[in-house]
């Protein structure tokens, strides 16, 4: 197993204290001042050996990064890298911008012009839509969206929803990827002198060595259909200066949700995304009675102890609501423990609230909500760059309410890397 220099200088250091220390404690002459001497620096030595130790797995996980086979990415519980550039809400923009094609012809494309043309044949001033409309024609009545208008539906759903874009996602340029995540890593600690090293081992019959390497298992992410809906009014699609805008908002905000739906409850059925309830690992803490940020606590403490560290905590309003009036027995808001005003908390009302009180559908009270506590890189979306629609003027309300309700369609997938960085907390 590969120790780099500077642990190696550390472990030798900590060895001559060590042997200090026992010279020190046989010694009956030696005063306490030079045995707490001897303690200090044997303490000091274990202290500098954990910070080492600590800034070389967080190294690891950022760099020493496997690549698979195809058009693979690898993941290590750190960042993901490699050949494929991932995106969140924090280069959002970046997610639009290297979707853009340099090709003049598809350069400043309007979303509100090119969603009006397709659906009322009105295409006045926008002769560039129109080209676009026609070289992506397809049967059936599917209508789809160049890239760079799907790229800026898909920016706004970073923003909207509750885990695309706060996990990773990972553009694909076909309908499958493979992922990498490791099952296990190398074994790391500290041998006594004349020792093998943890996880080395011999072999006397052949004498040779052998370590324990790392053990990494492949995700393969296949893109999935998932759908939303926008209804728009054809007040709007026909008059509106703010079409474009209009038209982002209604179809982010539809997809959002779908996308949301399906990472958290998908049951993977079929074609299906298996979304986290489904997903075995999981944390699941209960809330007992009168217990305020008490599962929330535990629920950090549980991934935490998996080496992970959650950054984000997601709460339907009504779990938010009855979050901001908790009191103490003075009537003073309650104070939210330190360990939660870190995370970042987002409001999703995806996350439903009529649950048994273990976080399943089933049992007779079916009235509790569920929230997340999750580290971000625990999960990760695959996304292919194509965004889809097809129109409807009947059925449900639309003639009733001169509107138009539109099926948005997109094809990603979803996986969960590491279960034991997310906590679920049901029974609320």
């Amino acid at each position: 197993m590969y120790v780099s220099k500077e642990m190696r200088q550390l472990l030798s250091d900590k060895a001559d204290a060590q042997a200090d220390a026992r010279k020190l404690l046989k010694n009956d002459n030696a005063t306490a001042e030079q045995i707490n001497a001897a303690t200090e620096r044997l303490k000091a030595a274990n202290t500098a050996i954990e910070k080492q130790e600590k800034e070389e797995k967080e190294d690891f996980s950022k760099h020493h990064l496997r690549k698979l086979n195809g058009n693979s990415v690898a993941n290590s519980g750190g960042d993901i890298t490699n050949n494929v550039k991932s995106y969140t809400r924090k280069n959002a923009n970046d997610f639009v911008k290297d979707h853009t094609s340099s090709d003049e012809d598809e350069q400043g494309l309007h979303i509100g012009a090119y969603l009006r043309g397709a659906l009322t044949g009105n295409w006045e001033g926008a002769q560039k839509e129109k080209r676009q409309f026609q070289s992506l024609a397809t049967a059936g009545g599917n209508i789809l969206i160049p890239q760079q208008l799907s790229a800026q539906i898909l920016a706004q759903v970073m923003n909207k929803s509750l885990l695309y874009g706060t996990v990773p996602v990972l553009p694909m340029e076909s309908n499958n990827m493979t992922i990498a995540k490791v099952l296990s890593g190398p074994e790391i600690g500290f041998a006594g002198e004349g020792e093998l090293a943890p996880g080395m081992s011999f072999n006397n019959e052949k004498g040779t060595y052998s370590t324990t390497d790392m053990a990494f298992t492949g995700v393969q992410l296949k893109s999935k259909t998932v759908r939303g809906v926008a209804k728009i009014s054809n007040e709007l699609l026909s008059s509106a200066k703010n079409l474009d805008q209009a038209t982002i908002d209604a179809f982010s905000s539809g997809l959002a949700d779908a996308i949301d739906k399906a990472s958290i409850y998908g049951d993977g059925a079929g074609n299906t995304i298996k979304g986290i309830a489904g997903t075995e690992g999981v944390n699941l803490i209960q809330k007992g009675e009168d217990e305020a940020y008490i599962p929330y606590v535990k629920a950090v403490g549980a991934i935490r102890a998996a080496n992970g560290e959650p950054s984000m905590w997601g709460l339907n309003a009504s779990t938010d609501t009855a979050l901001n009036i908790l009191t103490d027995s003075d009537k003073n808001p309650l104070k939210v423990p330190e360990v939660l005003t870190g995370l970042a908390r987002r409001i999703s009302n995806n996350l439903r609230n009529n649950l048994a009180a273990d976080g399943t559908t089933t049992g007779d009270e079916k009235t509790f909500s569920e929230s997340l506590i999750f580290d971000p890189k625990a999960m990760v979306f695959g996304q292919q760059m194509s965004v889809q629609f097809n129109v409807t003027s009947v059925g449900m309300d639309a003639l009733g309410t001169n509107s138009t309700y539109i099926a948005i369609t997109s094809y990603i997938d979803f996986a969960v890397l590491q279960p034991t960085f997310i906590s679920r907390i049901c029974g609320i």
